[in-house]
């Protein structure tokens, strides 16, 4: 073994270590809150969404489509003779913001607001230190699931993949502006607030809820939580195992949605959460090197 890879073991459990302590050290705090019959997250009221199913299945097909679109688009220009990897890495940032915008202002043009999307950042300060509360809740206990179903069904992510095979400041740069701003963007507001919220209404609507949400008690909400978080994981089925986790930590960020109504929480803890992943990989990459 060289000192490299034994300053890097070193690093690595030392990282666990801290990781699993700050990890407890939240799973301790929450069961202390709700043994004292408080909110794990403290709710804050907001008006259910005016958006119908339709408008839900139009901001799917906005995305999935502008992001296929743009690859293709893309690809038709340069020609065969580039490494389309690159090429398809750039399209979909590119694509992805763009489908981003289209479907904010699809939605602004049906009577919604910034607020109602979950687009304000007047608490910024609360949200950023419920982001990191809920980094340091979930990132060892769901990085050791992934790692322990990664050794029955091997992980795999054409992003990773190439990665690995192109370790580059260029393409690591458009890796992260990726994986840490616009796909964490793009999925909050896809998955928590326009699926997650319409599913909220329509469940409160049929329990004969009148007010604004959310609902009171714990029983409430989780079934709206639970299928548009199993919908987030799904939409990663195919990269092994990693759906699973994923579906876990869509409800660490749907419940937090939730209570707020707001995204920029779960925004900053889903690329806070895909930025560990991304150095973990770029470690990994370091040593086998």
């Amino acid at each position: 073994m060289s000192a490299t890879e034994g300053t890097f073991d070193f690093g690595t459990l030392l990282v666990g270590t801290v990781a699993v302590s700050l990890s407890v050290s939240m799973v301790l705090l929450i069961l202390k809150r709700l043994l004292r019959g408080q909110n794990v997250v403290a709710a804050v009221s907001h008006s259910p969404v005016s958006w119908s199913g339709t408008d839900v299945c139009v901001a799917f097909m906005i995305m999935i489509g502008m992001q296929l679109g743009g690859v293709v688009l893309i690809r038709s220009f340069v020609g065969p003779s580039i490494e389309t990897r690159p090429v398809d890495l750039a399209a979909s940032i590119c694509s992805t913001a763009c489908a981003v915008v289209c479907t904010i202002g699809f939605f602004l043009k049906r009577g919604a607001t910034l607020s109602m999307l979950g687009l304000s950042l007047l608490h910024w300060r609360q949200d950023a230190w419920r982001a990191i509360a809920g980094l340091a809740l979930v990132v060892a206990p769901l990085l050791t699931l992934a790692g322990v179903l990664d050794s029955f069904v091997p992980y795999h992510h054409p992003i990773i993949d190439f990665l690995k095979a192109h370790q580059d400041a260029t393409v690591t740069a458009m890796i992260v502006l990726s994986a840490v701003v616009v796909v964490p963007i793009a999925e909050e507001l896809l998955f928590r607030r326009i699926l997650q919220g319409w599913l909220e209404t329509r469940e409160a609507q049929r329990s004969g809820w009148e007010g604004p949400l959310p609902m009171t008690s714990y029983s409430k909400g989780w079934g709206s939580i639970a299928v548009a978080s199993l919908c987030f994981g799904l939409a990663h089925y195919g990269q092994g195992a990693a759906w699973i986790p994923l579906t876990l930590f869509g409800m660490v960020l749907g419940w937090s949605v939730s209570q707020t109504g707001r995204l920029f929480s779960a925004i900053l803890l889903h690329g806070a959460f895909n930025c560990v992943s991304v150095v973990i990989c770029l470690l990994q990459n370091n040593q086998a090197s």
